[in-house]
């Protein structure tokens, strides 16, 4: 049984929400100025957006208001079923929110102008509101242990297609480029090309069911601060869920020294990185005969001698 607590408005939420709003509104530009006068103009180099690979302050901004809304949902669920709306009332309710911010999004993007030859079809409106549109439904038809089971698989499933799945007609690029990833080649054929950038779009097709996690994320944080007293140990154990989180997500850059590193580096080049599933995994066992054993893993068998004997 779910626990029930009389929660009015929650001031932390309503403070981060604020301090990203600054941003959305204007506030790099406000702060590039200030480091500007501080006799520092490539500041703004360093904070805006990247073009492609990489993390800076202001690509936080989006992902955190859509962590937010979803965080504030469990709240406002919960006062709409104590008001005596249904499931089913909430989720339509969610559905008219989330077209509202596409629609808001075409607006935003130019529609009155009526030069549809160049209308974007993506929007960072659209991305919030169809990402937590779906988390929403989520929370309303699944259990919490079912919501992160989802949001692993869905990350999981994101994680290996996007390896394993390159773009059509992309040989020579790599599936996290912009020309070789599947989801950046779907926006520039599903879209005829109209797209914020040439090869992509930043709230196109790829990155949209990871967007769907990150509200789902906030939906988790929203709902375990509204079934436990809000304490230091509630805060301690949401700063280590981001942080686990956020290594979890890390880029494997870490490169090690010495003799063990040059153990690591030979093998990840040798091996690791030039597995072919088919070739490699899925073949000795589709072809073992009865009388044989399972030989599926020889190129991890080979990487583990390697590494134990190079010096």
């Amino acid at each position: 049984m779910e626990e029930k607590r009389s929660f009015g408005r929650l001031a932390s939420l309503d403070a981060l929400r604020g301090f990203d709003m600054l941003f959305i509104m204007g506030g790099e530009a406000l702060v590039c100025a200030i480091a500007a006068l501080c006799g520092d103009p490539a500041f703004g180099k360093k904070f805006g957006h990247v073009p492609w690979h990489g993390l800076q302050f202001m690509d936080t901004v989006f992902p955190l208001f859509l962590f937010l809304a979803g965080a504030s949902f469990p709240f406002s669920a919960a006062k709409s079923l104590e008001n005596g709306s249904t499931r089913g009332q909430i989720a339509l309710k969610a559905l008219r929110r989330g077209l509202t911010l596409v629609a808001l999004g075409f607006v935003c993007s130019g529609l009155f102008k009526l030069e549809f030859a160049t209308l974007r079809a993506w929007s960072v409106l659209g991305r919030i509101g169809l990402a937590w549109m779906a988390a929403a439904w989520i929370y309303l038809l699944f259990r919490p242990r079912v919501r992160v089971v989802l949001a692993v698989v869905i990350l999981a499933a994101v994680t290996l297609f996007t390896i394993y799945v390159p773009a059509p007609g992309a040989a020579g690029h790599g599936p996290f480029t912009p020309e070789g990833n599947f989801g950046c080649w779907l926006d520039r054929t599903l879209t005829g090309g109209h797209t914020y950038q040439p090869l992509f779009d930043p709230e196109g097709f790829a990155g949209f069911l990871p967007a769907v996690v990150t509200a789902l994320l906030g939906i988790l944080a929203g709902d375990w601060i509204r079934s436990h007293a809000v304490t230091g140990r509630t805060a301690r154990v949401l700063l280590a869920a981001g942080a686990a989180l956020s290594l979890a997500g890390a880029e494997p850059d870490v490169r090690l020294g010495g003799s063990l590193g040059a153990r690591f580096d030979l093998t990840v080049s040798n091996n690791f990185m030039k597995l072919d599933l088919a070739r490699d995994f899925f073949r000795p066992f589709v072809e073992r005969k009865d009388e044989e054993g399972f030989v599926g893993l020889g190129m991890l068998t080979d990487a583990a001698v390697r590494l134990a004997r190079h010096s």
